[in-house]
């Protein structure tokens, strides 16, 4: 790894190590049945936790909660989970892992599951961990959770497809019709994702939603950036043999476009962030070789670059406040370059005769990568959502093929985000 990087590492990551809490109110009820109010520590919670941190007063001490201490808790407009024990699908549903038979594997354990949509008749809720998402749907005629059942496998006669077992439709048409409630004209087009189970259950319930609207900030964020980017292109190599060595930097602008993808966005810590980028450089390499006693051999290149890149990049808030975040990120860039200027020239001269110096003119433009990938490293600050400022590296990355020479390009950039909306 280059040592600039590490030094850029060294200089953050204390700050890792103090993340910031996100404790908002809420309630719990706890294995006596007993409801408390309080603040609970609001997490990304991409698969259902099995422990919060808990506490009365901003100033106590939090106690760490687990489901032998919680029958139930919930982030006051957020989210809302209860304990259950229940069985749990081990199926697959990715694609490199299927088999031709069915997998009807499960297990019991004791979970906390996310209430998605509540009323008279039914409850859905949701239970995700590192395996998948599953549904379990309970009738209120005796409240216990059956988990609504997706099967995928491959067909034993035709691998090359698959079989598609909708056991969750057969399902909720049972907990409706407990209910006189016909759902036969809506079941063909339920998909087994939330939006639509939600929308059945809602359903069952005959448009009873006992559960508040959760809150929701914008999962997508749109920003438009100038910057600055202060490059070096090096060649290194054996310079008797090599194409050419030495380096030139370039400061340049750079504009960009892109989004932010929040994975919560109630919690706004962790995001996704694609960005399409333009930018500029202008490099001017020479070297001197003494070949024979009074004879030098001088190599030279000009090179113009213009670079449309793409690049995904995972964010890390480690500081998150509405008004303020301190964040860093790291994710690689497709670069696209074209040289619109490419050069490469050869002259030889002999010392102390007069009228010797040869020019032996242009000669093939070196041969530059189509295509190269580099590995951007920054870090930043969020003004009141909508301006951002940071600086970043790209770790070292070749631009050439040869044999003989080793080029390397490094970037060093700083720049402002503004960010549209709230």
């Amino acid at each position: 790894m280059d040592k600039k990087l590490y030094v850029l590492l060294a200089l953050f990551f204390p700050l890792f190590l103090s993340a910031q809490t996100n404790y908002k109110p809420g309630v719990i009820v706890d294995a006596k049945g007993d409801t408390l109010r309080g603040l609970i520590n609001y997490l990304e919670w991409n698969q259902n936790p099995e422990t919060i941190d808990f506490k009365y007063k901003i100033n106590s001490a939090p106690q760490h909660l687990g489901a032998k201490a919680l029958q139930y808790f919930g982030v006051n407009g957020y989210e809302y989970y209860r304990r259950y024990t229940v069985n749990i699908s081990l199926s697959t549903t990715e694609l490199q892992r299927l088999t031709d038979m069915p997998d009807t594997s499960s297990k019991t354990a004791t979970v906390f599951l996310k209430i998605l949509q509540t009323g008279k008749n039914a409850i859905l809720f949701s239970y995700t961990d590192n395996l998948k998402k599953r549904f379990y749907i309970a009738d209120n005629a005796d409240g216990k959770p059956e988990e609504l059942k997706y099967l995928l496998y491959l067909n034993p006669d035709d691998n090359n497809n698959l079989v598609t077992r909708r056991v969750y439709q057969g399902q909720l048409s049972l907990v409706a019709g407990n209910h006189h409630i016909d759902i036969s004209g809506d079941l063909a087009e339920t998909q087994y994702d939330e939006r639509g189970l939600v929308k059945i259950v809602s359903k069952i319930n005959d448009g009873q939603n006992l559960l508040a609207a959760p809150k929701s900030e914008h999962s997508l964020r749109f920003f438009a950036r100038v910057s600055g980017a202060a490059t070096t292109l090096s060649f290194s190599g054996n310079p008797n043999t090599s194409v050419i060595t030495g380096n030139s930097s370039s400061l340049s602008p750079q504009v960009a476009v892109g989004f932010d993808a929040f994975f919560n966005p109630n919690v706004g810590r962790l995001a996704i962030r694609v960005e399409l980028s333009a930018s500029t450089a202008n490099y001017s390499i020479s070297n001197s070789v003494q070949n024979e006693p009074n004879v030098t051999t001088t190599t030279s290149s000009q090179l113009k670059q213009y670079i449309i890149a793409l690049s995904p990049m995972l964010i890390y808030n480690f500081y998150n406040t509405k008004g303020l975040k301190v964040y860093a990120s790291v994710g690689f860039k497709l670069n696209a370059p074209i040289y619109p200027t490419n050069t490469y020239n050869i002259q030889t001269s002999s010392a102390g005769v007069p009228g010797s110096t040869v020019n032996n003119g242009s000669m093939p433009s070196l041969q530059m990568e189509s295509f190269f990938l580099s590995i951007p490293v920054k870090v930043g600050i969020m003004i009141n959502r909508q301006i951002d400022i940071y600086a970043g590296y790209c770790i070292s990355t070749s631009l050439t093929n040869y044999e003989t020479t080793n080029s390397k390009l490094t970037a060093y950039q700083a720049g402002i985000n503004y960010f549209f909306g709230k």
